[in-house]
């Protein structure tokens, strides 16, 4: 067997008990093969296998060796000399680390931080590719200044006066709650339901890539610019995680019953309940149960008696259907975000 790539996927085999009984000595014999035919995967493992003493004695010597002779795919940063984590591009040092910010502009406030609008003066950072005959030259390049959402988050208990910024895309229409409220007349059905395709797989990559439960979803904190954003996941939390029976938060009308009613937490199929009140807003562009207080006897209306929002003249019968899916009482009837995408 020459082929590099096909003596690591046999190691790996016997190293994970895949198709054959586990064998780490084995495992790391097909490493080393693969390591001495030069695949990167395979210098990588026999370097961490020597330096644990898997499948073959430990040997920190062997593992120094080893090791300084995997080199990154991207090649060497030109200012540290350790490897580039993408093109010409290294994570530790980069010379235009120090970004120029211009017109800092608070625009929000949550829970867990400041959020701000500015221009970002050295620009959006990029490569380009230049052809050089029959090879490619990778050049660093800035693109001309553009607007950033930044957002504010205290460092630590122990040391609260000091804040870092984190720079995100900056969402052009703001939020869902205004979007509607500035663009509801000239919004067609079609664009409505491809807003909300967009919602429903971020939400799905919230629920199924990430693990998490968004629990805190209204329409505030659905941001707009090319496409729908998810934002503000500060309350988000694992699926597995439990909280204090009684921990409940959110807008009210977004809150499913069952975690009204102290029955059950937050879980995936309470984020789709919050998904089916925004279906029924994007019919009317109003804030949910406009005119009612929130109170218990809203919670009462909403639990008890099945009180749901009403749906403009017009709406189409397969939207109706949907929203009421979304915001079914029994959780377990719900469609995932995936469904629903």
């Amino acid at each position: 067997m020459n082929n590099s790539n096909g003596m690591y996927q046999v190691g790996y085999c016997y190293y994970l008990g895949i198709g054959v009984e586990i064998d780490k000595h084995k495992a790391f014999t097909y490493y080393l093969k693969s390591a001495k035919a030069g695949n990167s995967m395979g210098i990588w493992k026999s370097a961490w296998c020597f330096y644990y003493g898997i499948g073959v004695e430990k040997n920190s010597n062997k593992w120094e060796e080893w090791i300084q002779k995997k080199n990154s795919k991207h090649g060497k940063c030109v200012y540290c000399n350790e490897d580039n984590t993408q093109l010409v591009w290294c994570l530790l040092y980069d010379p235009n680390i120090a970004t120029r910010l211009s017109n800092v502009i608070k625009i929000g406030k949550k829970g867990f931080g400041l959020v701000y609008k500015a221009t970002w003066l050295n620009g959006i950072r990029k490569i380009d590719k230049i052809k050089d005959g029959e090879n490619d030259i990778y050049k660093r390049v800035c693109e001309p200044s553009s607007i950033v959402a930044l957002k504010a988050l205290a460092s630590s208990k122990e040391n609260k006066t000091k804040e870092y910024l984190m720079v995100f895309q900056y969402a052009n229409d703001e939020s869902l709650y205004k979007y509607l409220r500035k663009n509801f007349c000239d919004l067609t059905w079609q664009v409505k339901l491809e807003m909300l395709k967009n919602i429903s797989d971020k939400l799905d990559n919230i629920h199924e890539y990430a693990e998490y439960i968004y629990t805190d979803f209204h329409s505030d904190n659905i941001l707009q610019d090319q496409q729908s954003y998810i934002a503000d996941l500060g309350l988000s939390r694992k699926t597995n995680k439990k909280v204090l029976k009684g921990d409940i938060y959110g807008v009210m009308p977004y809150v499913a019953p069952e975690v009204l009613l102290g029955k059950q937490q937050f879980t995936k199929a309470a984020d789709i309940y919050g998904f089916g009140v925004i279906i029924s807003k994007m019919t009317t562009r109003q804030r949910p149960f406009d005119g009612h207080e929130f109170d218990h006897k809203l919670v009462f209306k909403i639990c008890k008696r099945g009180l749901r929002l009403e749906f403009v003249f017009g709406t189409p019968k397969c939207y109706i259907e949907l929203a009421k899916k979304c915001m079914n009482s029994d959780p377990q009837k719900r469609p995932s975000a995936i469904d629903i995408y």
